[in-house]
């Protein structure tokens, strides 16, 4: 069974890798916070940390293989966000999403992706053929994820299905 903290120092690592090959071999403070908040808010989003999860700093900091401060940092960005709310002395709590905030999440993708999908089909039917063969791709895989009941693979591929409409919409 894989465990949070390997799926965090995973994240951090796919994160962080181009951000040291900009810094050289160290990465800046900024660069670390960047890298704690945008794994921590995978885990948020995959589901790693669901709802109600509370853990320490420390502890958070210890599954991401790095310092406190950044991950201090990152989960203040984090509570900005609305995605965790800080407890004193204890660390922090997921939050969870409120029917409203679900419905604002649909309703603004909702008009984004009709958008991009009003633009798809005026374009070129070479290009248009491409892009369909790519949706159609994320399709499948989200099917084959489903049929192996393997979330974070359904997840990733929907992700991808998803940033490649509204990508190919922008071009």
């Amino acid at each position: 069974m894989v465990k949070p903290g390997q799926i965090l120092r995973a994240a951090v690592r796919e994160t962080a890798e181009p951000l040291t090959e900009l810094a050289g071999d160290s990465v800046s403070s900024a660069g670390r916070v960047s890298a704690a908040y945008h794994a921590i808010r995978n885990a948020i989003r995959t589901n790693v940390f669901p709802p109600g999860y509370q853990a320490a700093e420390i502890e958070i900091a210890r599954q991401l293989g790095m310092s406190r401060t950044p991950v201090h940092e990152a989960m203040a960005r984090l509570q900005e966000d609305g995605l965790v709310r800080i407890l004193p002395k204890k660390g922090i709590i997921i939050c969870a999403l409120s029917p409203a905030d679900i419905e604002e999440i649909y309703e603004v993708t909702i008009a984004l992706e009709g958008a991009a999908a009003s633009r798809l089909a005026m374009i070129d039917a070479p290009v248009k053929a491409e892009v369909v063969a790519l949706l159609r791709d994320a399709t499948e895989a989200m099917v084959a994820a489903l049929e192996r009941n393997d979330l974070p693979g359904w997840a990733a591929a929907d992700e991808r299905f998803h940033e490649t409409l509204v990508a190919c919409a922008a071009q």
